[in-house]
Protein backbone atom coordinates (compact mmCIF):
# COMPACT_ATOMS: atom_id res chain seq x y z
CA UNK A 1 0.00 0.00 0.00
CA UNK A 2 1.65 3.40 -1.30
CA UNK A 3 0.40 6.66 0.58
CA UNK A 4 1.26 8.56 -2.68
CA UNK A 5 1.35 8.20 -6.15
CA UNK A 6 -1.15 8.31 -8.96
CA UNK A 7 0.38 5.36 -10.97
CA UNK A 8 -2.48 4.67 -13.44
CA UNK A 9 -2.31 8.53 -14.62
CA UNK A 10 1.61 8.43 -14.64
CA UNK A 11 1.77 4.95 -16.95
CA UNK A 12 -1.54 6.28 -19.02
CA UNK A 13 0.91 10.27 -19.43
CA UNK A 14 3.57 7.47 -20.75
CA UNK A 15 2.08 5.56 -23.03
CA UNK A 16 0.47 9.13 -24.48
CA UNK A 17 3.82 10.54 -24.70
CA UNK A 18 5.21 7.28 -26.53
CA UNK A 19 2.48 6.80 -29.41
CA UNK A 20 1.52 3.60 -27.86
CA UNK A 21 -1.52 3.37 -29.99
CA UNK A 22 0.27 3.96 -32.87
CA UNK A 23 2.91 1.36 -31.81
CA UNK A 24 0.33 -1.19 -31.90
CA UNK A 25 -1.28 -0.59 -34.61
CA UNK A 26 2.63 -0.73 -36.49
CA UNK A 27 3.21 -3.71 -34.84
CA UNK A 28 -0.41 -5.07 -36.04
CA UNK A 29 0.85 -4.55 -39.66
CA UNK A 30 4.59 -5.50 -39.35
CA UNK A 31 3.28 -8.59 -38.18
CA UNK A 32 0.59 -9.22 -41.70
CA UNK A 33 4.17 -8.53 -43.29
CA UNK A 34 5.91 -11.18 -41.66
CA UNK A 35 7.74 -8.84 -39.24
CA UNK A 36 7.55 -9.38 -35.83
CA UNK A 37 8.31 -5.65 -33.81
CA UNK A 38 8.13 -6.17 -30.36
CA UNK A 39 7.38 -3.59 -27.64
CA UNK A 40 8.09 -3.43 -23.86
CA UNK A 41 7.18 -1.15 -20.90
CA UNK A 42 8.88 -1.50 -17.56
CA UNK A 43 8.10 0.18 -14.36
CA UNK A 44 9.40 0.41 -10.76
CA UNK A 45 8.62 1.67 -7.38
CA UNK A 46 11.91 2.78 -5.48
CA UNK A 47 11.92 2.67 -1.55
CA UNK A 48 14.08 6.42 -1.10
CA UNK A 49 14.27 9.72 1.17
CA UNK A 50 13.72 7.46 4.49
CA UNK A 51 16.07 8.84 6.38
CA UNK A 52 16.96 7.55 9.83
CA UNK A 53 13.45 6.34 12.29
CA UNK A 54 11.89 4.30 14.21
CA UNK A 55 10.31 3.03 11.12
CA UNK A 56 13.28 1.98 9.08
CA UNK A 57 14.82 0.57 12.32
CA UNK A 58 11.49 -1.61 12.87
CA UNK A 59 11.88 -2.61 9.20
CA UNK A 60 15.15 -4.42 10.21
CA UNK A 61 17.78 -1.58 8.31
CA UNK A 62 19.63 -1.26 11.42
CA UNK A 63 21.76 1.45 9.95
CA UNK A 64 18.88 3.35 9.54
CA UNK A 65 19.09 4.53 5.58
CA UNK A 66 21.14 7.37 6.14
CA UNK A 67 23.56 8.08 3.90
CA UNK A 68 26.48 9.27 5.49
CA UNK A 69 27.82 12.45 7.04
CA UNK A 70 29.69 15.67 5.72
CA UNK A 71 32.70 18.28 6.95
CA UNK A 72 32.16 21.30 4.79
CA UNK A 73 35.44 23.53 4.90
CA UNK A 74 36.18 26.98 3.86
CA UNK A 75 39.69 28.16 2.55
CA UNK A 76 40.73 31.34 3.59
CA UNK A 77 41.83 33.64 2.18
CA UNK A 78 40.39 31.64 -1.29
CA UNK A 79 36.93 31.05 -0.05
CA UNK A 80 36.58 28.26 -1.77
CA UNK A 81 35.20 25.03 -0.18
CA UNK A 82 35.71 21.80 0.15
CA UNK A 83 33.14 19.21 1.09
CA UNK A 84 34.11 15.94 2.62
CA UNK A 85 31.26 13.76 2.46
CA UNK A 86 30.53 9.68 3.32
CA UNK A 87 28.25 9.93 0.83
CA UNK A 88 29.23 8.04 -2.28
CA UNK A 89 28.13 9.04 -5.82
CA UNK A 90 27.50 6.29 -8.07
CA UNK A 91 26.46 8.22 -11.76
CA UNK A 92 23.01 9.80 -10.81
CA UNK A 93 24.37 13.60 -10.48
CA UNK A 94 25.04 13.45 -6.72
CA UNK A 95 28.51 15.13 -7.05
CA UNK A 96 26.98 18.28 -9.36
CA UNK A 97 24.05 18.43 -7.10
CA UNK A 98 25.93 18.46 -3.75
CA UNK A 99 28.03 21.13 -5.18
CA UNK A 100 25.02 23.37 -6.52
CA UNK A 101 23.76 23.09 -2.78
CA UNK A 102 26.90 23.96 -1.15
CA UNK A 103 27.76 26.89 -3.33
CA UNK A 104 23.83 28.49 -3.21
CA UNK A 105 24.30 27.86 0.45
CA UNK A 106 27.74 29.99 1.08
CA UNK A 107 26.93 32.27 -1.99
CA UNK A 108 30.05 30.99 -3.79
CA UNK A 109 30.19 30.33 -7.45
CA UNK A 110 29.74 26.03 -8.27
CA UNK A 111 33.42 26.44 -9.76
CA UNK A 112 34.92 26.83 -5.92
CA UNK A 113 33.54 24.16 -4.77
CA UNK A 114 34.74 20.80 -4.39
CA UNK A 115 33.32 17.08 -3.25
CA UNK A 116 35.61 14.39 -2.02
CA UNK A 117 33.89 11.37 -1.93
CA UNK A 118 35.20 7.80 -1.11
CA UNK A 119 38.35 8.59 0.55
CA UNK A 120 38.03 6.57 3.51
CA UNK A 121 41.25 8.65 4.93
CA UNK A 122 39.96 11.99 4.84
CA UNK A 123 35.73 11.66 4.70
CA UNK A 124 33.28 10.87 7.46
CA UNK A 125 31.60 7.42 7.77
CA UNK A 126 28.92 6.81 5.10
CA UNK A 127 27.05 4.01 4.40
CA UNK A 128 28.16 4.16 0.60
CA UNK A 129 25.35 4.11 -1.84
CA UNK A 130 21.81 2.75 -0.49
CA UNK A 131 19.11 2.38 -2.55
CA UNK A 132 17.22 4.95 -0.16
CA UNK A 133 19.22 7.26 -1.93
CA UNK A 134 21.69 10.07 -0.32
CA UNK A 135 20.37 13.36 1.25
CA UNK A 136 22.41 16.47 1.81
CA UNK A 137 20.67 17.95 4.68
CA UNK A 138 20.89 21.97 5.38
CA UNK A 139 21.85 22.28 9.26
CA UNK A 140 20.91 25.85 10.70
CA UNK A 141 19.08 28.83 10.17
Amino acid sequence: MYDSGNYQAALRKALEKVGYEELRKEQEKARKEGRLIGIGISSYVEMCGLGPSTVVTATGFGGGLWGGSSTIRVHPPTGKVQVLTGAHPHGQGEETTFAQIVAKELGVPVEDVEIVHGDTELTPMGMAHTAAGQRLWKVGP
